[in-house]
């Protein structure tokens, strides 16, 4: 699924693959939107085979079995979410898989996955929550996160869903390259309720959270362990350029705290 929004990033995507592996074509970029069957009777869901010809497919490339347990992996990145999910109403999950093919020969790999579930709250609001978002180490800087992004981004739009969650691990060696997508989208860096279960920033994780009812924008505080203080999404695009020039090999590690905003608590000088 490649839709005319998308054609600029597949064409950035192409380009820095080309120049990445010294290609004397351009590669073809073709997005796969894998689906799921099930729940059977046991709860158990079984992800639809890969109809295209694929060296080392997704489900190859990880541990065999991993995106079977798609209720397990909600449950253990996502507790809260998994407390107030509505099982009357199954989740669904989908498996974004962009696939690079070289010089139109029958030679196609993946280039990386985006796992996710959607599902329905208890309040009957629906949700987007990422499993899991992989780039091959060969691909990584080459723009596909971006296009993984926009394409869950279509997709959740498509399903209804109220918000798309995801977090990421502040000790990624590629935190930077695995936030920014979601910061230039306008996600806003997210901390919940304290004993909601989730991990956050104080455990090395780091939230986010994008709203498509824009009503419920609102700003968070984001300090920094050198002083730092941000708000987002307002600042996100300066949280991108003071996380990119970070001297730490792990950027996500500098984000010491995300707070709800108040304006009584402190006042932020602009220049």
């Amino acid at each position: 699924m490649v839709t005319k929004k998308l054609e600029p990033v597949v064409e950035y995507c192409r380009n820095k693959i080309q120049r990445r592996l010294n290609l004397r074509n351009l590669p073809d970029i073709r997005v796969k939107i894998r689906n799921y069957e099930g729940p059977d009777s046991k709860g158990r869901y079984k992800i639809q085979p890969n109809e295209w010809n694929i060296i080392e497919p997704a489900e190859f490339w990880c541990d065999i079995g991993y995106f079977k347990n798609v209720v397990g992996q909600l449950r253990e990145e996502y507790p809260q979410l998994y407390r107030d999910t509505d099982w009357q109403t199954p989740p669904t999950a989908f498996l974004i898989e962009p696939i690079i093919s070289f010089c139109s020969s029958t030679m196609k790999v993946t280039g990386g996955i985006n796992w996710l579930v959607i599902g329905v709250l208890k309040n009957k609001e629906k949700y987007c929550a990422v499993l899991d978002v992989e780039v091959r180490p060969m691909f990584r800087k080459c723009g596909l996160a971006n296009l993984m992004k926009d394409t869950e981004f279509e997709l959740a739009k498509r399903q209804k869903c109220g918000f798309i969650h995801t977090w990421h691990w502040a000790g990624n060696p590629n935190f930077n390259a695995a936030i920014v997508p979601g910061l230039k989208r306008g996600f806003t860096l997210y901390h919940g309720q304290p004993n909601d279960g989730e991990l956050y920033e104080d455990r090395d994780h780091v939230h986010l959270r994008y709203y498509f009812d824009r009503t419920k924008k609102r700003c968070v505080q984001v300090k920094t362990n050198d002083g730092k203080v941000f708000l987002s999404p307002i600042d996100n695009h300066a949280i991108i350029d003071y996380l990119e020039a970070c001297p730490n090999q792990y950027p996500g590690r500098m984000i010491h705290r995300i707070e709800e905003y108040s304006k009584s608590k402190v006042k932020i000088k602009r220049k």
